[in-house]
């Protein structure tokens, strides 16, 4: 008995007749009344009521229609199981400060091993550290290496922040800036910044900081206000052209270097990304 008899009968019946079964499953007629054929043999019972131009099933077959729905059915869940499991094989669980150093390590890591799948979350340093211990996160991405005997770390980039103002923006003309140049001004700030948002405001304690959680909406009052902004060196290949001036900051805070970091036991697959970075 194969599964395909098996989805041939079901769709006898749900189409009404063998030729518009035959037409849903794209085969011809004559195999389809073959596998039949082939079915009632093996089970050593007819399951169809021949009249003219009419088929429908005897009661042997719907005894054989409703276990021949639960056996695909039972193959659905078993087919969806596997799939799911796959994936999770595939799933490595990142945490991470900030977005930059995620998005060069997916992009590292989708072409040197296509197929990988990250679910990602933002957490602080303290809060990874222990995410990986208790092992609710397979790699960390951090602002520091970890010199513990059970991980391993590798340095991965580093991020230099950088303050965005209108042009016709007194800061505009200049070569940098420092925090006690800036403190005090309005600032727009995208909420998904990672760890860079308490930068901000620990650096900024006189600033009104405006958050947005929308990108779009951000990008549309960078545009049309004279707020100003923060973009990074990393971040900024992806950040909308909007005619401003980028001056970097200098200060205590403004860079940052980035460590990914897993369990020296971390799957074969985890260890694989933390090699591309040496």
């Amino acid at each position: 008995m194969e599964l395909e008899q098996l989805r041939q009968l079901v769709a006898i019946v749900d189409c009404g007749t063998m030729s518009k079964a035959a037409e849903r499953l794209h085969i011809s007629q004559p195999s389809i009344s073959r596998n039949m054929h082939a079915l009632e043999t093996e089970l050593g019972q007819e399951l169809f009521e021949h009249a003219r131009n009419r088929i429908t099933l005897n009661d042997a077959g719907a005894i054989a229609l409703d276990s021949a729905r639960k056996v695909l059915a039972d193959v659905d869940v078993m087919r969806g199981d596997l799939d799911e499991h796959a994936k999770r094989k595939r799933t490595i669980r990142l945490g991470t400060v900030a977005p930059a150093p995620m998005w060069l390590l997916t992009e590292r890591t989708v072409t040197a091993h296509p197929g990988t799948i990250f679910s990602t979350e933002y957490l602080g340093e303290q809060d990874l550290e222990r995410a990986l211990l208790d092992r609710s996160v397979d790699l960390a991405i951090l602002i520091r290496p970890l010199a513990l005997p059970n991980m391993t770390s590798r340095q991965l980039m580093t991020e230099a922040l950088s303050v965005e103002a209108p042009a016709d923006d007194e800061l505009a003309g200049r070569d940098h800036v420092t925090w006690e140049d800036i403190n005090g001004r309005p600032f727009l700030v995208l909420e998904s910044i990672g760890f860079w948002m308490g930068i901000v405001r620990d650096n900024l304690p006189d600033s009104q900081i405006i958050v947005q959680q929308d990108p779009q909406v951000f990008t549309q009052l960078v545009a049309s206000s004279d707020l100003l902004n923060f973009v990074t060196d990393a971040s900024a290949f992806s950040h909308p052209s909007t005619g401003r001036v980028r001056i970097p900051i200098w200060g205590t805070g403004a860079s940052a270097t980035y460590f990914a970091a897993c369990l020296n036991d971390s799957s074969e697959q985890v260890r694989r990304v933390l090699d591309l970075f040496g």
